[in-house]
């Protein structure tokens, strides 16, 4: 008699007791205690009938199958499975429906099994019309009347390969349209930035000639501001660095454009103490604080790893 959940069960009598053979790799027998005269209530459960009934009602295919390859035994799932009569299917041996491994590879595995008692993997089975259809095996060696025999527990598992190739494809070409549109915000990015150097920078150079210092570096300012409008520095600023404040965020553009603290404190209308006070700040959230590590040239490494990712 037979169970599925890897367990093969074959029932003898022997005064008073059933030996039961559940085969892992080795015949061990386990004495039960006879139950012929216990309540019919208390006997229901464990009896053949129900053995039968959870082997050939388990949506899994599971087979019993000798070394060469030939089929002991098999539900109902296992021939109608693969599209095949019962009496079709009992003719037929693993290398006949075994779609991955050769004859001799299927051989070498069933020795495999044999050897080492249990075995997990994933192979294909051809169907009866030719259909290719992923599987996932769990099989467990057993010994019967002197036979080296194993069970196979099949689970059919080919839609949910393709839907894992499906959610694979979607989220490649989610990948390629996200790609594009980056592409397509470069570009304009770089449209923008030509025009400004071509059209605003050299009015604005124009202007500066004719102006006081202070003026000029408000025009200064205004170059910059125009630059960080299709810059991507800011926003790698805010989200790769932790609690920089806008006032800190503006002082990194100012800096790693290369002015000093002097011309920022200038610019800003702010004591160079305070410039200071926020590179200090600056700095220890980059976590480069106490390190001879250049600023601006963090900086710069910071906006070009982003951008070339």
């Amino acid at each position: 008699m037979l169970i599925p959940a890897m367990g093969v069960v074959l029932m003898g009598k022997k005064r008073g007791h059933k030996k039961a053979f559940v085969e892992s790799g080795k015949a061990e027998p386990v004495e039960r205690p006879d139950t012929t005269n216990q309540p019919k209530h208390k006997t229901l459960y464990s009896s053949e009938a129900l053995q039968e009934a959870l082997f050939r009602q388990s949506s899994d295919t599971i087979m019993v199958i000798k070394r060469d390859g030939s089929m002991v035994a098999f539900n109902t799932t296992a021939h109608k499975n693969l599209g095949y009569t019962r009496e079709e299917f009992e003719k037929l041996k693993i290398k006949d429906i075994e779609a991955v491994e050769s004859p001799d590879e299927v051989r070498k595995h069933i020795g495999a099994i044999l050897e080492k008692g249990v075995d997990h993997f994933e192979t294909k089975h051809r169907t009866k019309s030719g259909e290719i259809r992923d599987i996932v095996v769990t099989t467990q060696a057993i010994l019967f009347k002197g036979d080296n025999l194993f069970v196979a527990v099949i689970r059919d598992i080919t839609e949910e390969k393709e839907t894992e190739a499906s959610i694979k494809q979607k989220d490649a070409a989610l990948r390629e349209i996200m790609s594009q549109i980056q592409h397509g915000k470069d570009e304009i990015g770089r449209q923008i930035q030509e025009n400004l150097e071509k059209i605003v920078g050299p009015l604005l150079r124009d202007i500066r000639q004719n102006l006081p210092s202070q003026q000029q570096a408000q025009i200064n300012m205004l170059e910059i501001s125009l630059k960080e409008i299709t810059s991507p520095f800011t926003s790698i600023l805010s989200h790769e660095v932790d609690g920089l404040t806008p006032i800190e965020i503006r002082i990194c553009w100012l800096i790693r454009s290369g002015m000093s603290t002097k011309e920022i404190a200038r610019m800003r209308h702010i004591s160079p103490a305070t410039v200071r006070k926020h590179r200090e700040n600056i700095r220890r959230k980059l976590d480069i604080q106490g390190k001879d590590i250049s600023l601006t040239s963090h900086l710069n490494r910071l906006l070009h790893k982003k951008t070339e990712q």
